[in-house]
C-alpha cells in the first residue's frame, strides 16, 4: 500500500506539470485510494485495449483494486472453506463460468469485475490447500499464452493455468530450475515495484506525444521504470516489511493513507471536471456487432434493422472508440439515433489483406462486408470511418505503390 500511495502521489505531480488537463488523472487517483479503480475504468473505457486508455496513467491499478477486493470477502469463503475444502473448486467454478460468459456478453465486466476475476485469485487458494497437484509443463502454457496470437479469453484462461501449474510445483517443494536463475529472482524481486511505475510513465508520455515515440524513448522509458522500481523496492518495500510495526497499527497507518490521497485527488478533481463532454440525451446508442471473433455479424443486425432511416454510423476498429463521443454529440445535434459497428482489430476495408491471424480473419472481413451491406441498404445521415491505418498499410503488400 505504501510503495502504490508513493506511485500515485508521483503520478499525480507529474500529471500537473506535464498535462493540460488533470481532472481524469485525479478522479482515477481518488477511485484508486477506496480501491474501487476497476469500477471506475470500467465506466470510464469502452475497452481496456481502446487507444484511448493508452494515454490513463494509473489505468494499471485497475487490477490492485480486484485484489483488494478479493480480499475483504476471502475471509468469509475461508469460514466455510477451513472443514470443507471443496468450497473453493465450487467458488473457482462459478467464477470461471461468469467469466466465459461475460467474456460473449460484456468483454469489459469480464475484464474489470471482481466476480469474473475472483477464479484467477481462487485458483492460488486451491494450490495452498493442496487441491492442485504438481504437474509439469506449466511455463510452456505461460509462454504458449504470451508469444501466440489468441483471443484475450483465452490467453488468460491458459496463463493462469500455466502460473497455477508453476505454482503449485514449488508449493510441493519441487525445484523448478529456470526460476533459480539469478535474472529470474531479480526480477521477481522488484516485480510489485515494476508493476506500479511502468505503466504512469509511458501513459503520460503517450499523452504528451502525437503519434508513436521512438524506440530509444520507449527503452528509456522503461529503464527509469526499472531504476525507479529497485529504489523503491530497497527504500521502501523493504524498510517496511522489517519494520517492527503491530499489523493491526499498519493497516491503520495504510488506510489512513489511502483515504487521505483519496480525498485530496477527489477535491483537485472537482476543480478540474475534465474536457470530456457530456453524452447527449437524444442520442439513441444501438449495438450493431459484438467484441471479438467467433460472433457472426449477421446475428446483431437485426436490432439495427429497426433504426432505418437516418443516423450517425460510426464504423471501424478500436481507434474508432475515440470517435465515439464525438458521433454521440452529431447524433444529439440532429436528433437521430448512434449506431456502433466496432469490432476491435478489425479494420474498415473491404480489400483482400494477407492472412493474419489478430487482425485479419473471416470474422472482420465479414464484419465490413455486412456493415457495408446494412449501410447500402438502409443508408445512413453521417457515416464515421476510422481505424489503425498504418497497420492496415503495412499488411498490404502493394502499400509502397
Amino acid at each position: 500500500a505504501v510503495a502504490a500511495v508513493l506511485v500515485v502521489i508521483a503520478t499525480m505531480v507529474l500529471s500537473i506539470l506535464l498535462l493540460p488537463d488533470v481532472g481524469d488523472v485525479a478522479r482515477s487517483a481518488a477511485a484508486a485510494g477506496v480501491f474501487v479503480a476497476n469500477l471506475h475504468f470500467q465506466a470510464a473505457t469502452a475497452s481496456y485495449w481502446a487507444p484511448a486508455a493508452e494515454s490513463m496513467p494509473l489505468l494499471h491499478l485497475w487490477s490492485l483494486s480486484v485484489e483488494e477486493q478479493f480480499y475483504l470477502a476471502w475471509p468469509l469463503v475461508l469460514v466455510f472453506a477451513r472443514k470443507r475444502p471443496a468450497v473453493l473448486w465450487w467458488v473457482f467454478g462459478a467464477s470461471l463460468a461468469l467469466y466465459a460468459w461475460l467474456s460473449y456478453a460484456n468483454p469489459n465486466a469480464a475484464f474489470y469485475q471482481t466476480p469474473a476475476r475472483a477464479w484467477e485469485l481462487t485458483a492460488g487458494a486451491l494450490v495452498a490447500f493442496g487441491l492442485v497437484r504438481p504437474v509439469r509443463g506449466g511455463l510452456l502454457l505461460v509462454l504458449l499464452a504470451c508469444l501466440v496470437p489468441m483471443p484475450i479469453a483465452a490467453a488468460t484462461m491458459l496463463s493462469v493455468l500455466g502460473a497455477t501449474m508453476l505454482i503449485a510445483t514449488v508449493h510441493a517443494g519441487r525445484r523448478v530450475p529456470i526460476l533459480e536463475t539469478r535474472p529470474m529472482i531479480a526480477v521477481g524481486l522488484i516485480s510489485y515495484s515494476l508493476y506500479l511505475w511502468h505503466w504512469p510513465l509511458l501513459a503520460i508520455e503517450r499523452a504528451t506525444r502525437a503519434g508513436e515515440a521512438p524506440v530509444e524513448v520507449r527503452l528509456a522509458l522503461r529503464g527509469i521504470a526499472i531504476v525507479l522500481s529497485i529504489l523503491s523496492y530497497r527504500y521502501v518495500e523493504q524498510p517496511f516489511r522489517r519494520a517492527r510495526v503491530r499489523p493491526a497499527r499498519a493497516v491503520a497507518v495504510g488506510v489512513a493513507c489511502a483515504a487521505a490521497l483519496s480525498c485530496t485527488a477527489f477535491a483537485l478533481a472537482s476543480k478540474h471536471p475534465g474536457s470530456k463532454p457530456p453524452e447527449p440525451k437524444l442520442a439513441e446508442w444501438r449495438y450493431c456487432h459484438p467484441y471479438g471473433p467467433g460472433v457472426p455479424a449477421r446475428q446483431q443486425l437485426p436490432e439495427c434493422v429497426q433504426v432505418a432511416g437516418p443516423k450517425v454510423v460510426l464504423w471501424g476498429d478500436s481507434f474508432a472508440e475515440v470517435w465515439q463521443d464525438y458521433a454521440l454529440r452529431i447524433a444529439g445535434e440532429k436528433g437521430m439515433p448512434m449506431v456502433r459497428a466496432i469490432s476491435p482489430g478489425c479494420p474498415p476495408a473491404l480489400v483482400t489483406l494477407p492472412p493474419h491471424p489478430r487482425r485479419v480473419s473471416a470474422f472482420c472481413r465479414k464484419h465490413s462486408e455486412e456493415t457495408a451491406a446494412y449501410l447500402e441498404k438502409y443508408g445512413a445521415d453521417t457515416v464515421i470511418v476510422a481505424g489503425w491505418w498504418a497497420s492496415l498499410l503495412r499488411e498490404r503488400p502493394d502499400a509502397a505503390e
